[in-house]
């Protein structure tokens, strides 16, 4: 959270001035007040969550287990809402960006393993503890799956890109090479030829 509120895109002073096709180079700025808002939605649903996990543990312990899975349930529909829009997003631009393979590469097994360690602990019986690690790696298989498609896909644009420029270049030395030396100078009859000198004799 704390990366999120430095990093966030803000709008500079040169992109600030409005230009005639400044819509269709790139994507609007977010404002800054959204990460505000984020920042400040999520301080308080860590203060809610912990202060009533806290109550629920000292005054009424045999209702933990229906609160833990209500906070199982809504932290998979959270990590739904998380991934599903950078899944639209990377397939719509067909782009991965900033995404790194390599770091999905090791969250996505990690997911399934770390599941795997709990469910081996609480069982059946504590599916809400495990089913979050569950669906976040199977979206962030999906996320994989498209970053390695479009990462092949623009290395191979990239190699036939280079390979047509090379092409290219080498038909316009083939066209230099064939090239006369000299260019041919008109012959009229107000003028004449060359007398060795560099200069044309006048008829």
């Amino acid at each position: 959270m704390i990366l999120f509120l430095i990093f966030f895109p803000r709008q500079s002073l040169e992109s600030s001035v409005p230009s005639l096709h400044s819509h269709l180079d790139k994507p609007a700025c977010p404002n800054p007040r959204d990460a505000t808002l984020v920042g400040f939605a999520s301080l308080v649903t860590l203060l809610v969550v912990g202060i009533t996990s806290t109550a629920m543990l000292v005054s009424a312990p045999q209702r933990l287990l229906i609160w833990a899975n209500t906070l199982g349930i809504g932290a998979s529909i959270l990590s739904s809402i998380q991934y599903i829009p950078q899944l639209y997003t990377t397939w719509r631009l067909g782009q991965i960006y900033s995404l790194s393979i390599l770091t999905m590469l090791i969250q996505v097994p990690g997911s399934f393993v770390f599941a795997f360690s709990l469910w081996l602990r609480v069982g059946w019986d504590g599916w809400s503890t495990w089913l979050v690690y569950c669906v976040t790696g199977c979206l962030q298989g999906g996320l994989l799956a498209m970053a390695i498609y479009f990462s092949i896909q623009g290395k191979r644009a990239q190699s036939d890109t280079s390979g047509s420029e090379g092409s290219d270049d080498t038909v316009i030395e083939e066209s230099r090479d064939s090239d006369p030396l000299l260019s041919q100078m008109p012959n009229d009859h107000g003028t004449g030829g060359d007398n060795g000198h560099g200069t044309f004799a006048r008829s």
